[in-house]
């Protein structure tokens, strides 16, 4: 208690020392005490005892005891010896070596010296003349004579240090920290400063982005409006052709008629006059076929004939946004959703946060992941799943250490890298069963069917197609298993035989070496699902599950091989949503859970 109620009473020393302190730390006083207040021949500091600084007649200054000590060396001539500094000789005075005048100047030096470090030390205010001192362990400041308790002269376990060494020491602490958050808000500063010019980049390439898709549009608008335009001056001279065509023949039956006319008035024979009336009346015929206009004037363009221009407006108001995100990649965190084995697809969950640490609800950031196994570069494929989560999937074909990197804007996540053991074989979701006669025992299983009961009465009428062919030909070995499809049978004996339904062989894939082991049952996935087959294989005793492209060449799309109380003799399979396979293990007379994929 006495320790915090002194620390009130410390303030008022503390400000008139500080003045001296400043000062003191201003003075170098290692490099002072090496250069002018050291002997120069034993390199110990001049004090008033044995090291007493003496003057030699060549001015040089060196401490008593080296002076002795050389005047002792130096036999031959008792009564001199040479100075150490510049070999000058020396004369010993009658009274010895000790008679030797002392080194005036570094005496002064010295008081002075003495002086400042009196002067440094901080003093207590309630004992003047007492030096502070600094328990480390309950942290308050003291001096011995206002001291009770733990801190009296009695001993005690705490630690006790001169306030003025405490003082340096924690100067250096805050020294260190000062530089370790400047090193830090520096490096705070350069990833915004970078930040920002990521953003200015990005505004740059989003105008040009919108800068070429709206003069694309233009372009097609641009071409529209000139087809349109061309449409109508097209039609319109073919109108214009058809009508001057007409309005020509108008005019040549027009001047024709006026030249029968002419000169009718004198004409006197009978018979002429009756043949031109004749000829006009087989002219006026034509003339009303000609009094209709052959072509119409008519020539509009219409933008109502259906709803073109408003699912145009429309579209131009959806067409285009501007996406932006809250995402805080210091806060998003990566967790692995299913067990890491070779052959099965690894899955890694992204959650994505923002700065207030609240989950998103959307996707669209630019993130990307890189995988390695066992520092080999692995494939990975990262899928936006649109509600703030994404999946960073893939499949390490062999035992070793994994290691995700992921970057949100190109900045790491915070449990980026994240690193797992890619295991050698898969353990059991679960094992059920055990050889016996009860509810919960099985003896020897060999086969499994999954039964789905649906809630809909209504009858469901089966057809049955049987079919009946002969598969083979005597050279299959002991079938482990059978699959059907609409369009082919699948064997697994040694081999994946895949047979059309006329009994005819297609193809042989994934061949187990003779007398090394077989398979022990297969299953067809929907076609919904992939179409695969998942088949339970053994070699050389090492089980394991097997997933085929049948469709395909073939190809082993996943493989895993079965751990933890490993299966003896596998007679039995069927797939079970979640991409789950149930194995039926005959010599274990249990059944085992599996992932497959």
């Amino acid at each position: 208690m006495y320790c915090c109620s002194f620390l009130s009473r410390l303030g008022v020393g503390m400000a008139s020392m500080s003045s001296t302190l400043v000062e003191t730390v201003s003075i170098n006083y290692e490099d002072f005490n090496e250069s002018f207040l050291t002997c120069g021949t034993c390199l110990c500091t001049y004090d008033g005892g044995e090291h007493t600084p003496k003057l030699l007649p060549c001015s040089h200054t060196v401490c008593l005891h080296c002076l002795t000590r050389i005047a002792a060396s130096q036999t031959r001539d008792a009564g001199s010896f040479r100075c150490p500094i510049c070999r000058e000789l020396i004369t010993i005075p009658r009274g010895g070596v000790p008679a030797l005048p002392p080194s005036f100047l570094v005496n002064q030096l010295l008081d002075l010296m003495a002086r400042q470090r009196r002067e440094v030390i901080p003093q207590c205010s309630s004992h003047p003349g007492r030096e502070l001192l600094f328990c480390e362990t309950c942290d308050c400041v003291f001096c011995r004579h206002c001291a009770d308790g733990p801190h009296s002269d009695t001993p005690c376990d705490h630690t006790v240090v001169p306030f003025s060494i405490a003082l340096k020491r924690m100067s250096e602490i805050l020294l260190y920290r000062a530089n370790e958050c400047l090193s830090k808000l520096g490096s705070a500063r350069e990833a915004v400063a970078s930040e920002l010019r990521r953003l200015e980049a990005a505004a740059t390439a989003a105008d040009e982005a919108i800068d070429r898709h709206f003069a694309e549009l233009r372009a097609a608008l641009d071409k529209r409006h000139s087809e349109l335009k061309s449409a109508a001056a097209a039609a319109a001279a073919h109108k214009r052709k058809l009508l001057e065509e007409q309005l020509k023949l108008i005019d040549a039956e027009k001047s024709k008629v006026e030249a029968e006319c002419s000169g009718l008035q004198q004409q006197v024979e009978v018979r002429e006059v009756s043949s031109r009336a004749a000829a006009l009346g087989a002219r006026l015929g034509d003339a009303a076929a000609l009094a209709e206009p052959r072509e119409n004037a008519f020539l509009a363009v219409d933008f109502a004939h259906n709803d073109a221009q408003q699912r145009f407006a429309e579209s131009l108001m959806d067409l285009g946004r501007v996406r932006t995100s809250t995402t805080f990649p210091g806060l998003c965190t990566l967790q692995l959703e299913s067990q890491c084995v070779c052959g099965l697809e690894v899955v890694v969950v992204l959650r994505t946060v923002d700065y207030h640490g609240e989950a998103r609800s959307t996707g669209g950031d630019p993130v990307t992941a890189a995988a390695t196994l066992d520092d080999a570069p692995l494939a990975c494929t990262v899928t936006d799943l649109d509600t703030g989560l994404y999946r960073i999937t893939m499949r390490p074909w062999s035992a070793g250490a994994v290691c995700v990197r992921v970057l949100v804007f190109s900045r790491a996540v915070r449990d980026s890298p994240l690193r797992a053991r890619a295991l050698p074989a898969a353990a059991p979701l679960l094992v059920w069963g055990s050889r016996g006669t009860g509810k919960e025992h099985l003896t020897q299983p060999v086969a499994l069917a999954r039964y789905t009961q649906t809630q809909n009465k209504t009858p469901i009428r089966i057809e049955r197609n049987i079919i009946q062919f002969n598969v083979g030909g005597g050279e299959l070995g002991l079938v482990g298993g059978l699959a059907l499809s609409e369009d082919m049978l699948i064997v697994a004996d040694v081999a994946i035989r895949v047979y059309d339904l006329d009994g005819n062989l297609k193809n042989v894939f994934a061949p187990v070496p003779k007398g090394r082991g077989g398979y022990g049952g297969i299953a067809l996935e929907a076609e919904s699902q992939g179409g695969r087959v998942v088949c339970a294989r053994a070699v050389r005793g090492r089980p394991a599950l097997v997933v085929l492209d049948v469709r395909g060449a073939g190809a082993v799309l996943a493989a895993a091989e079965l751990a933890d109380r490993r299966p003896r003799r596998l007679a039995g399979l069927t797939l079970l949503p979640g991409k789950r396979a149930l194995l039926a293990d005959l010599a274990g007379d249990c059944l085992r859970l599996h992932t497959y994929w």
